[in-house]
This record gives structure tokens, C-alpha cells and sequence, in this order.
């Protein structure tokens, strides 16, 4: 092992209680849940509910039947914790974002916002459409690719996102998701980087855009070219395998 090579330092652990939330941070590792000792919660340290639960705001639409099942609710990851208010201010940027969508024409290639659930004054989730699964889950099970109608749909996306003057940031195989098993309808998902043009950059970004400062159209064509380029590679592989 070099001196560079990562080390354990500890397993953070968060817990979840109705709606009260802990963290601990264990000096031995753990692959799994079931391998969690017993805990006394008072050993627990506390998270307090405005780092992850933004207060909601009146101008944002509530979701009127979340419990469908038709619907997804995205809700914090808690993993990410990091002590701040983080979780709590992405979720409300994103929720911000997802306005904009809601109160304009909806565009298919682009995934559908239903509102946010509330509980206690506070934002619990976001609810979307819910959808079958994404490019990149369609890649990995060796299924074909349709190169230029994926990419003509995913384009059909960011064009409608810019024409609303936002910027996604983080286009890529994940962030694109197909409707139903059939494959023939994509979605561009996930709003948690999407800003305004000209406004600073969220902190989470598409990869190759760590530097970039400002949120510009451009962002998202440099992403939309990485994509193709991981497309075309995937389509000459799979003509390869089927010589």
C-alpha cells in the first residue's frame, strides 16, 4: 500500500427515526446495515431538522397525491450529510428550479414535476413522474443503441430547460431516463445542478465542468458531446459482439 492509497478513518452512519434524524461515526467498518451494533441513542448525535428539511415556501406548488404510484418522491440523500445545511438548501434550489417547469408548457423529453410534499411547514420531497429506467441502466444490460434518436430527444430536453434560460450542468447517461420499457421516449431528469444562466454554479456538476464557474449554455453542450461520444462508443461495441 503507498501513502497515497485511501485509508479507513471511520463509517458514517445516519439514522432515521420518523422524522427525526442522527448520525455516528464508527471506528470499525461495516459492509452492511444488519452489521450495525445495537446503539444507545443517546450516543447519537442529534441533526438538526433545518439541515435537510427546507422550510416550505407559499409560491411553490404542493404535489396533490404523492402516494400514487405512478409517482416518484426524490427526498435527501442522507449519505451526503456534511454537517451543514446543505441537503436542506439543494432541496429548495431544486424545488425552485422545478417552479419554473411547472408553471411553464411541458415539454416530453423533459421529466414531468408534480410539486413538493410538505409536512410540519417543512419540504419533505419532490415529486416527479415516475420512470422505467435510465440510459445508463439501458447501456449496462447490452441493449442496443439508438444513437440519433436518443441523442435527438436528449437535445430536445436541454433545448426546451435553455429556452426557459436554465442550465442544466449535469447532463450524462444517468441523468437521462427512458419512460417505459419500450424505450422509445426519453426524459432528461434531475435539477439538483440545473441554475439559471449567468447565476454561480451549484456545488454538484457534471464531470469535466469542476472548474467552470458560471452557469452557461455551454455547460450543457460540453456534456451533450461527452454523451455522444460514450453513445457511439457503446454502438460500435455492441456491432462488435454481434460480429
Amino acid at each position: 500500500m503507498s501513502p497515497d492509497d485511501p485509508k479507513f478513518m471511520y463509517t458514517h452512519v445516519i439514522f432515521r427515526d420518523d422524522d427525526d434524524y442522527f448520525s455516528a461515526e464508527l471506528p470499525e467498518f461495516f459492509r452492511g446495515p444488519e452489521e450495525l451494533p445495537i446503539m444507545d441513542r443517546s450516543s447519537l448525535q442529534n441533526i438538526p431538522e433545518e439541515h435537510i428539511l427546507p422550510l416550505f415556501k407559499d409560491k411553490l406548488t404542493i404535489c396533490p397525491d404523492p402516494e400514487r404510484a405512478d409517482v416518484y418522491i426524490k427526498q435527501p440523500r442522507l449519505t451526503g450529510y456534511d454537517g451543514l445545511a446543505s441537503l436542506s438548501l439543494y432541496m429548495l434550489q431544486e424545488a425552485r428550479i422545478c417552479e419554473v417547469l411547472v408553471k411553464n408548457e411541458q415539454n416530453q423529453n423533459v421529466a414531468r414535476y408534480l410539486g413538493c410534499v410538505v409536512n410540519a411547514g417543512r419540504i419533505t420531497g419532490l415529486c416527479f413522474q415516475k420512470y422505467e429506467l435510465t440510459l445508463r441502466d439501458h447501456l449496462r444490460e447490452g441493449h442496443s443503441v439508438d444513437n440519433e434518436s436518443y441523442l435527438e430527444q436528449i437535445k430536445a430536453g436541454i433545448d426546451h430547460l435553455h429556452s426557459l434560460n436554465l442550465v442544466h450542468n449535469d447532463i450524462h447517461s444517468g441523468n437521462v431516463m427512458f419512460t417505459d420499457r419500450d424505450c422509445n421516449t426519453m426524459v432528461v431528469i434531475d435539477f439538483d445542478s440545473c441554475a439559471v444562466k449567468g447565476s454561480p454554479m451549484p456545488p454538484k456538476q457534471a464531470q469535466g465542468l469542476e472548474y467552470v464557474r458560471i452557469a452557461e449554455f455551454e455547460n450543457d453542450d460540453f456534456s451533450f458531446k461527452k454523451l455522444r461520444e460514450e453513445l457511439d462508443l457503446k454502438k460500435m461495441e455492441h456491432s462488435l459482439i454481434k460480429e
